[in-house]
């Protein structure tokens, strides 16, 4: 809460009216690595209007040396100058109560700082079941139990209970804010305002175009550097260092580094000086903290930053494009308005002539062959499109399954990278046919006023081509990381905004250098051409040149977010209708046939054996869905577990249609489709995902035979919701389908009615045929038939075999026949539990926990939880001691399953549940905080992470404990 909603008065900064909140934001900032000394001081400098004696003071008795007492606490400062500690957690109170009691003055009106604790938002203390805790449901004596808040009930409060019976799970923490909207909160102060004037990007760019400038003319013209500064760049440049860039040039060398010891130095030197001129340029939201450029001696020489556009190449000593030569002229402009001047109008118009020359002789450079004729990166084909996405699902790696979710969510939203990273999983929303996803902050509207970038857009499934449907890129990534599930208000993609981006353009670097000659030869695409944005310029080529009977260009411009000019901005509104048409086109889906009014994927009970019985009632075909509707229910808790999915409700729609979309392209053999030109399937079986419950359950793999969709002409379409974004075209094609088939239908209409009129008798071999089957010995065969169906599937489903040991489908679970040493190793002859080819699998740590009990029933592989190191042997000298570690881990769950009176193993929901309860005593183990300082995300862990950090974590203790 903000310290106005308390009684007592304020805390301030000691002879200003700033309040100590702001002081605190700034503090843990610096503690976990955020800030570095210089723009420490510089913020502090602001807070004291302008003093920067006393700013550095109070920098080092209060905030160095409160950072330094917290290290050595935790035993993680290091030697010398304390510059950026290990991030911790930080009780701000506690610290600065040091202050107090070294009887520094403080202003009459400042409370006791025994009271800071109540002011303090952020990492706040609350006191739930008797313990300190943090956010909802914490560690506390009845183990998961209620929210946590602080002493006003602080939303961004503690974790609740103590320590007693362990930490609630990951859904008790569902109504904690995210990490992302919890700095926004923290940030939401008048210095945050001020630096959120500019984007973060913009001011990065800015601040690193004006660098270049000043150390060009501190280099060529110091007579336009400001005095003060150019003292300070030559002393610094007189007292460089270079031992440590010669002492790792062998290094770098040997790594493949291509440039010289000399250049070596001078990309040191210019690292050097641009971070001192940077110091002097301040951050966001304030003015420089010094001079810089001296403007009067530039405004009499406007020819200078001309000279500098003109220097300005590329390393061949060609011209650069246009946009680098504005993007130059922008900063300096943004420079002399961070130092409040105004550029005087006459060297406005000197800047602009000269301009408008750069721009022209640019282009014409590029028409003569300079470089490439298009601006940034090239759009994609969607034929490219849908190789990427093969080739992330065929790297058979859990980036590869983010690759290919971010590709097709980009792709299919036509919108930035970015963009992409900002959707939270609340923003899933199934509507009828399609899913829906809306933007409230975009880069063209980061304000908001546009309310028409605010509409949903609509995403629809592609059953008839798995390499570019959205429903099943989302459901397998989700898959894979079924923490999403419980956390409506987490991002979708976790982690820092602006690094999903980069993770994805990593990603697709490694991709594009693996496949570059099929990309040159079969595309004509230079891979230096590709980058994320080309998907949202291949999304908008799609939406504008897919067909003449598209979308209009009004429909294009709000699905993608561009403006369509003051007026048609204001009169043109975006309609339902025009949007799904977009986003039926962007699923992939044929405009110019009947398919593209193709249903999503759901399950449906028709079963085979009615073809004996006669058609069923209605009732019957109730009665058989809702026993279809439990399975699937079912399949879903196997997979995420229940109470994730009692966490969050409103996403079981999106992973029923998800689960459904993927069942029915296995069944059509898309995952085991190989690449072309290769033996690799697009799914290997070294994917994460093969080792999910997904397809690692029979009980789940069989629901593929219920998976089906519906055409506008054939008789499922009852089942299904009615279709949406569907053009008059499209409309037609589908009555021109039923009609085609209506009429070839009727040769064989007339056969079956010749063959009705048999000579003497009234009735037919088919009448005869019907009325047998319809009677009560058909009848029963057909129930019998179901019912051995159901059988078979549940034997199946328990991995227990009949025959020749006379096992039952009671047998024990030791008698199973996955234990079985039935694997005969043609290496050393030995029979083992595992094949030649299997490997420990890389998974998060629920999905091991899943593989640790159930093992994967599909191949045949029994629970890791059963093997020994005779069993793995074979993998290599460490094999043993990573089966050791795994069920150390796994072990640690188990017990904190067992003291909460539950059982261990069972079916996979059964699993689940364990698993949500056991999860905290792995969080028990390893610090609250990354390194990084974000909170840590246990379930995405693998093992040996795991093991690492609470090895590291013991080396602390005993350290701590030591001194």
């Amino acid at each position: 809460k903000c310290w106005e909603s308390y009684s007592h008065p304020p805390w301030l900064l000691e002879g200003t009216s700033v309040p100590m909140d702001v002081v605190k934001g700034l503090f843990n900032e610096y503690l976990t690595g955020q800030l570095t000394n210089t723009h420490a001081i510089i913020e502090l400098t602001a807070l004291f209007n302008g003093d920067s004696a006393r700013a550095t003071t109070y920098f080092r008795e209060e905030f160095e040396a409160n950072a330094i007492l917290q290290a050595n606490g935790n035993r993680v400062a290091r030697g010398g100058a304390f510059a950026r500690p290990h991030p911790r957690s930080f009780d701000f109170a506690s610290a600065f109560g040091a202050a107090e009691a070294r009887g520094r003055g403080r202003d009459p009106q400042i409370p006791a700082r025994a009271d800071l604790g109540a002011s303090v938002p952020a990492s706040g203390r609350g006191r739930v079941n008797g313990g300190e805790g943090r956010g909802a449901g914490g560690r506390g004596p009845g183990g998961r139990g209620p929210a946590g808040r602080g002493p006003a009930d602080d939303a961004l409060g503690g974790r609740g209970g103590g320590r007693g019976g362990g930490r609630g799970g990951a859904p008790s923490r569902r109504g904690a804010p995210s990490a992302r909207l919890e700095r926004l909160r923290q940030e939401f102060n008048p210095m945050g305002v001020k630096k959120k004037a500019k984007a973060d990007s913009t001011f990065s760019k800015h601040q690193s175009c004006n660098e270049r400038i000043i150390k060009w003319l501190y280099e060529k013209h110091p007579e336009a550097v400001d005095t003060g500064l150019r003292q300070e760049l030559d002393d610094l440049v007189a007292e460089i260092d270079y031992s440590g860039v010669e002492s790792q040039f062998r290094k770098y060398r040997k790594n493949g580094g291509e440039k010289s010891l000399d250049q070596r130095k001078e990309d040191f030197k210019t690292k050097l000086i641009r971070g001192a001129i940077g110091d002097r340029l301040g951050v966001p939201g304030l003015q420089p903290t010094g001079a810089t450029i001296c403007f009067d001696a530039l405004e009499e020489s406007p020819d200078l930053f001309i000279k500098y556009l003109t220097e300005c190449r590329r390393e061949d000593g060609g011209i650069l494009k246009d946009k680098f030569y504005t993007g130059f002229r922008s900063s300096l402009t943004f420079l002399y308005r961070r130092y409040r001047r105004t550029i005087p109008e006459s060297v406005m118009i000197d800047w602009k002539e000269s301009m408008e020359g750069i721009q022209r002789m640019s282009n014409e450079a590029r028409q003569h062959g300079e470089g490439t004729l298009y601006d940034g990166d090239r759009e994609l084909t969607w034929a490219l499109y849908q190789q990427f996405n093969k080739w992330f699902l065929a790297e058979g790696t859990e980036e590869g399954i983010f690759a290919a979710a971010f590709s097709k969510l980009s792709m299919t939203l036509a919108c930035r990278g970015k963009s992409t990273a900002q959707i939270c999983v609340k923003h899933l929303l199934w509507q009828d046919d399609s899913m829906s996803i809306a933007f409230g902050h975009v880069k063209d509207n980061q304000s908001g006023k546009n309310s028409i970038k605010k509409l949903p857009r609509n995403c629809y499934c592609n059953p008839l081509d798995h390499s570019c449907c959205v429903i099943t890129g989302l459901f397998e990534y989700i898959a894979t990381n079924p923490d999403i599930v419980s956390k409506p208000a987490e991002a979708l993609f976790s982690g820092p905004l602006s690094a999903q981006a980069q993770r994805f353009g990593r990603f697709l670097s490694k991709i594009c250098t693996k496949y570059e000659a099929v990309i040159k030869s079969e595309f004509g695409y230079d891979i230096r051409d590709i980058g994320s944005h080309s998907w949202r310029k291949g999304a908008q080529t799609k939406l504008n040149c897919g067909s003449t009977g598209g979308p209009t260009a009004a429909a294009a411009c709000i699905r993608g977010g561009h403006s369509m000019g003051t007026n048609r901005d204001l009169y043109i509104m975006g309609e339902a209708a025009s949007d799904q048409v977009c986003g039926r086109l962007l699923a992939g889906l044929p405009i110019h046939l009947a398919e593209f009014a193709v249903s999503y994927v759901d399950f449906i009970s028709i079963d085979a054996a009615d073809s004996l019985a006669g058609s069923v009632s209605q009732a019957d075909q109730q009665q058989r869905q809702a026993e279809l509707d439990a399975k699937v229910d079912d399949a879903l808790e196997s997979i995420f577990g229940k109470e994730r999915l009692e966490a969050n409700a409103q996403i079981r729609p999106l992973l029923r249609y998800g689960l459904a979309s993927v069942l029915y392209h296995y069944k059509r053999g898309a995952y085991d489709e190989l690449l072309k030109d290769s033996t690799s399937k697009v799914l290997p079986d070294s994917s994460p995902l093969r080792q999910s419950p997904v397809f690692s359950s029979p009980a789940i793999r069989e629901l593929a035979e219920y998976a089906i969709i519906s055409m506008p002409w054939d008789g499922n379409r009852r089942y299904f919701k009615e279709a949406s974004g569907l053009p008059p075209h499209v409309i037609m094609f589908a009555y021109q389908k039923q009609l085609m088939e209506s009429v070839e239908a009727i040769p064989q209409r007339i056969e079956q009615i010749l063959d009705r009129r048999q000579m003497m008798s009234n009735m037919s071999v088919e009448d005869i045929a019907e009325l047998i089957a319809r009677g009560p010995r058909f009848q029963g065969i057909a129930n019998d038939i179901r019912a051995v169906r159901e059988s078979v599937a549940a034997l199946a489903a328990n991995g227990v075999r009949q025959g020749r040991t006379g096992q039952t489908a009671n047998a024990a679970p030791a008698q199973n026949f996955r234990l079985l040493r039935q694997y005969r190793h043609a290496s050393d002859g030995k029979e083992r539990r595992v094949p030649p080819n299997w490997k420990f699998p890389n998974l998060s740590l629920q999905l091991t926990y899943q593989y640790w009990h159930c093992g994967n029933e599909n191949e045949h592989l029994p629970p890791m939880k059963y093997l020994s190191n005779s069993d793995v042997n074979f993998l290599g000298k460490r094999a043993g001691t990573t089966l050791s570690e795994i069920r150390r881990v796994m072990e640690m769950i188990d017990e904190r399953v067992r003291s909460q009176s539950l059982a261990v193993g069972g079916t996979l929901a059964q699993v689940n549940t364990a698993y949500n309860v056991g999860e905290s005593a792995i969080l028990d183990a390893l610090d609250d905080d990354t390194p990084s300082g974000r909170p840590r995300n246990v379930c995405r862990m693998k093992v040996s992470t795991v093991v690492r950090e609470i090895q590291r974590k013991r080396k602390r203790d005993r350290s701590s404990t030591s001194s």
